[in-house]
Order: structure tokens, then sequence, then C-alpha cells
């Protein structure tokens, strides 16, 4: 990501931060060094477009990003002034463009806030990316490598940890598939966060996929609650089952059996409500569905 000839790139750090298993937040941090004095405008090309685009300075100021038809028009002017040789490279070098999808990104520096010679910069793009219905909650990654330091920082949603992390690559003509990245790329990582360093300037690609699970700590009041109400609902059912054909003796307790039956509805009901994060709350109410029903026989019997 980067095309300008009067800028380099010097770093790219690319935080990926998810706020469920699904949707996630990028942010791509461009470290910048200026060729020339006085630099007010930054080229950047992005292969594909970025929904929800905004572009910070270190201050964590607001930038503004032209319109892609301005940027369009002002490189076919700049063609036009220039001889036939450097029009039909600025050509071919707009076709290509174009034919990889990629997506010019034109951000103005404030007045009085330019670039000068040699100065370093870090600009900030955040965006948001279209949220995919991806099956069974598993995520791709594609990571290609810079002739400049490139990192991927993942980080896991609030409650979840990293689950199944694997890297597919081309090695020996074939597809592999690891546990561990390819040899140019270092891996450091936690339960909730991974960090990749690609080396700068390998030709190489790889893709990361990955998937969560929540925390055990997360789900242990839930499970716990949940084990509880199956083994009183189970115990309640298969007892007032024995008494119905005549292998146990009437109970006292069964006189109050529509009370015990609401009370094991109400209970599966308010039991996953307690848990203040909706991912976990909504993947384990559905379990408690089984103590519910087994409360409403026991109403019923």
């Amino acid at each position: 990501m980067g095309f300008n000839p009067v800028m380099e790139i010097l770093r790219q750090r690319l935080y990926i931060s998810h706020d469920d298993r699904r949707q996630h937040r990028i942010s791509i941090e461009c470290t910048i060094r200026s060729k020339v004095n006085g630099l007010k405008n930054i080229i950047i090309l992005s292969q594909g477009f970025l929904p929800n685009l905004t572009v910070c300075d270190e201050q964590g100021d607001i930038l503004p990003v032209m319109p892609r038809q301005n940027l369009e028009n002002l490189i076919k002017d700049h063609t036009s002034n220039k001889d036939m040789r450097e029009e039909n490279k600025l050509k071919d070098l707009y076709s290509e463009i174009e034919s990889e999808n990629w997506h010019f990104i034109w951000i103005k520096i404030p007045n009085k806030k330019e670039i000068d010679f040699d100065e370093i910069r870090t600009i900030t793009l955040k965006y948001s990316p279209r949220q995919k219905n991806i099956p069974n909650s598993i995520l791709k990654t594609m990571v290609k490598s810079k002739p400049y330091s490139l990192y991927y920082n993942f980080a896991s949603p609030i409650e979840f940890d990293f689950d199944k992390v694997k890297f597919n690559y081309l090695e020996n003509n074939k597809i592999k598939q690891s546990l561990q990245p390819p040899n140019h790329v270092q891996k450091f990582y936690t339960s909730d966060s991974i960090l990749l360093r690609i080396s700068p300037g390998a030709d190489d690609s790889f893709e990361v996929k990955y998937s969560f699970k929540p925390k055990s700590d997360s789900t242990s009041s839930l499970k716990i609650g949940l084990m509880s109400l199956l083994g009183f609902s189970s115990l309640m059912l298969a007892s007032k089952l024995a008494t119905l054909f005549d292998y146990l003796p009437d109970m006292e307790i069964f006189a109050r059996q529509t009370e015990i039956g609401l009370f094991m509805i109400g209970s599966s009901l308010i039991l996953p409500q307690l848990v203040h994060n909706p991912i976990i709350r909504a993947r384990y109410k559905w379990y408690y569905f089984v103590p519910m029903i087994l409360g409403a026989t026991l109403m019923f019997l």
C-alpha cells in the first residue's frame, strides 16, 4: 500500500480488532518520510475500497481525503503536460492500477503542517470492512509482503480467546496448511492477541485463518447455572414420572409442581440475561431451552 514519488513508506502496522466474532475494525498506521520540502499531498494506493474510512495524524486530528474523481482528473491533467514517453508510462501505470482493482487515497496535509524534507510522520487510516456471513465464524486475512517493515496485530473480542489459528501458503509449488507461518514471518501471540512481523522484500503472500472461543472464566457461571437447572429439572421430572407409574409413592412436593415448573422456566429465562457479554449470552441461551421444556412438561403432568 503506497504510491508517491515524493515520499516513501518506512513501516506499516495493521491493527485488526474485533467487536465480535464477525465484525471487526482495521487501523493502518503508516510511517512515512518526505522526499521534498513542504509536502502537502499524500497519495496512497489501497487494493480495494475501504468502507467508512477516516484518516488521522499523530495528534489525532482528522485529515481530509479528496474524492477519487478529483485525483483521476489531476493525473489526467498531469499526464497531458508530459512528453510522449512519460505520458505512455503514466497511462500504463494507470491501466495496471485499474486492472488490479487498486483505489487511490488522496490525503491533504493542512496548511502550516506541511512535511519538510526527510521529516518522518505517522498517519493512521481507520475503516470498518463490511460484515460477512462467514460459516462457523472462521475469519480469513490475506497478508502480502511489502518492501518495508510490515506488522499485523490481531486482537480478539472481549472475553474471547483465539482458537484454531492456521496459516496457508505456497511451499514447493504446493499449498501448505500449518500451525506455523512461513519462514520470513515471526509470530508472537497470547491467548487473546496475535502479532506477525513480516520481513521486508519477501516476494510472498499467505493466508491467516482463525476463530474464537469464549474464555473459560467468562462462561463458568453460565455452565454452573445450566448444569444445576438441568440436574434439578431432570430429577424432578424423573421422580414425577416414577410416581405416576407407581415406582415411587406420591410425594408432598408435587403438590406444588406448577410453582416448581414456573421456577425452572423463569430461571432458564433470567440466568442468561445476567451475562453482560451479548455474544456469549446469545450463544448459551439456547441451551437453557432444555430445562425450560422440562419445567413446562412437569407443569402439565
